[in-house]
């Protein structure tokens, strides 16, 4: 009995510990194992007994205006565009797009590539419109591989002046808001197919791989 008392008493202890005076309660200590099966706020849950399509993410269209023949001044200077700051943000752009879409648990194989030519179910086009450090504009066309489009929409973002000052963003990319936007769109785009045309996707996508190799067979 008294072992019981002992225990009873180490669970209130317990419990009052956990709650401050006014009621508010500290998220502190290990997890419970139940915790860890609830799914994540990014993900989401994927169609029913559907496969999950591969993405493919081309190196975003850095938005380079060409140079006029007729003086030296280009549309680049005028418009505050570095073209080699853009050729790398174009890359860094296509690997920020992979990151949000693997996120959200939605697709098979995510893979950034030099260019439209790999093997892939679906294909994540992108082009920069407009990256100062403040704002940012980017176009997203996804296309699949019967050549349907998916997606021609612009996502743009500003970073708001505190950002950087907050010790909470450490180690967040100030464009992160923007990509995870345009993955949300293009995962209630894939909610709108059913289970039997994304299997079409797939076996499609096996012919134009094989036709690579053999198109008279394919």
């Amino acid at each position: 009995m008294k072992r019981k008392i002992a225990y009873l008493l180490c669970l209130s202890l317990f419990a009052s510990s956990c709650v401050t005076p006014g009621g508010e309660t500290f998220d502190i200590g290990p997890k419970l194992s139940s915790f860890f099966d609830q799914p994540s706020d990014t993900q989401i849950t994927p169609i029913q007994n559907s496969p999950k399509l591969d993405v493919i993410i081309p190196v975003f269209d850095p938005g380079i205006l060409e140079k006029p023949a007729d003086n030296e001044t280009t549309d680049n200077e005028k418009e505050g565009i570095w073209p080699e700051l853009r050729r790398a943000e174009a890359t860094k752009f296509a690997l920020m797009m992979k990151r949000a879409l693997e996120n959200t648990g939605a697709f098979g194989a995510v893979r950034v590539a030099p260019d439209k030519n790999s093997t892939g179910d679906l294909y994540v086009l992108g082009k920069i419109d407009e990256s100062n450090g403040e704002d940012v504009e980017i176009d997203i066309k996804v296309v699949d591989i019967s050549g349907k489009t998916w997606v021609n929409s612009s996502f743009d973002h500003r970073v708001s002046e505190q950002f950087h000052n907050s010790l909470r963003n450490e180690g967040k990319d100030p464009y992160d808001p923007v990509f995870d936007e345009a993955a949300k769109y293009i995962v209630e785009k894939l909610k709108g197919n059913s289970a039997k045309e994304l299997t079409i996707l797939k076996s499609i996508s096996e012919i134009r791989f094989a036709a690579s190799f053999s198109e008279k067979e394919f």
